[in-house]
């Protein structure tokens, strides 16, 4: 049983579009990894080295990656690359968009940031400074946060190598071994939150408003979970008992609505109300982005379905907020590490 149907059971709520949209994801995964595999024709899940071990994978990223699929989801999925340079990388690039493309499965944004190749490389070695894009830096965090691998999910995959030697890198500041809250980590995940608020704005100006309310809808709720259960994770970690390394590694291995219902369970006080709040309010945001006429009417900037939006995105709010700044449990965490 999920952490979230356990807190449903608790709270005696019936959570039905994010059960939906979790078994749906589930389903996609593996129908997508049988089409690679059966029409593909050469070299997936990725190319192998001499010694047999893998070293590349497709991974998905969005509401595929963060088990919340619904029928108007695009595909937001990477080639992951943690070995050498090899002309095969672009043929399973070329294949896997033809595959997918070929099925009519939704293409990913025109960002540019998915739909090609990621190298371990920079993802791991260009934390911070010059180097470190908007690209990196959101393939980075998104890679901890809401990626799954289609290919290859043992623990000597690429996806699992390379978010080992991620957080490896996050704890060489000297906390791998303290029980504390790992700073590095944390301000990167603030960082990538307020990219992505920065980025909304720059978007709407570059490209004319296009999209905004969906955009808009998704910052106020599923981005900002993202950004939540980052924080959960890191704030946790202060005077945890546990090896750090391996107990990021097992809450890093969650979706973000697991992390965060996995630690509404755990409070001792106003667990219902905030999960009535966070959870209920996300399974509603499921439902109304679940439906793409409800898209196209975002689009045009629909007035009453913005204004659904609108009133679960600040329910959610309140929910979080009570979550952070109130309860125990993270109260003095929020103040300490959240601001400054």
């Amino acid at each position: 049983m999920t952490y979230v149907e356990q807190l449903a059971d608790i709270c005696n709520a019936s959570w039905s579009n994010i059960t939906k949209a979790r078994k749906n994801a589930e389903e996609r995964r593996a129908n997508i990894r049988d089409i690679l595999e059966n029409d593909l024709g050469f070299g997936f899940p990725g190319v192998y080295s001499d010694d047999g071990t893998p070293e590349s994978d497709m991974v998905v990223f969005g509401s595929l990656g963060r088990d919340e699929w619904t029928p108007s989801s695009d595909i937001d999925w990477t080639l992951l690359v943690d070995g050498r340079a090899d002309l095969e990388h672009s043929k399973l690039i070329r294949g896997i968009s033809d595959c997918l493309k070929a099925r009519e499965f939704a293409e990913p944004g025109r960002t540019g940031i998915f739909g090609r190749m990621t190298f371990s490389h920079d993802i791991l070695h260009h934390i911070g400074g010059e180097n470190d894009t908007n690209r990196n830096i959101t393939q980075r965090i998104l890679l901890l946060l809401e990626a799954k691998p289609v290919g290859n999910d043992s623990p000597d995959g690429p996806y699992s190598r390379v978010i080992d030697m991620v957080l490896k890198r996050y704890l060489e500041s000297g906390t791998s071994h303290q029980a504390t809250v790992p700073r590095f980590l944390l301000n990167d995940i603030v960082r990538y939150w307020r990219t992505m608020c920065v980025d909304f704005a720059w978007k709407e100006w570059e490209q004319g408003g296009d999209k905004w309310g969906e955009r808009n809808a998704k910052l106020r709720i599923s981005r900002k979970l993202i950004f939540a259960a980052g924080l959960l994770v890191c704030l946790q970690l202060d005077k945890c008992s546990d090896p750090i390394h391996e107990k990021l590694k097992s809450s890093f291995s969650l979706t973000p609505l697991e992390i965060m219902a996995k630690f509404l369970l755990s409070l001792s006080d106003r667990r219902e109300e905030l999960a009535t709040k966070i959870v209920g309010s996300y399974d509603k945001f499921l439902d109304i982005m679940g439906n793409r006429e409800n898209r196209k009417r975002l689009k045009r900037r629909d007035v009453d379905v913005w204004q659904n939006i609108k009133e679960l995105s600040d329910n959610f709010q309140n929910g979080l907020e009570n979550l952070f700044f109130e309860t125990e449990e993270l109260r003095e965490l929020t103040r300490t590490y959240g601001v400054f």
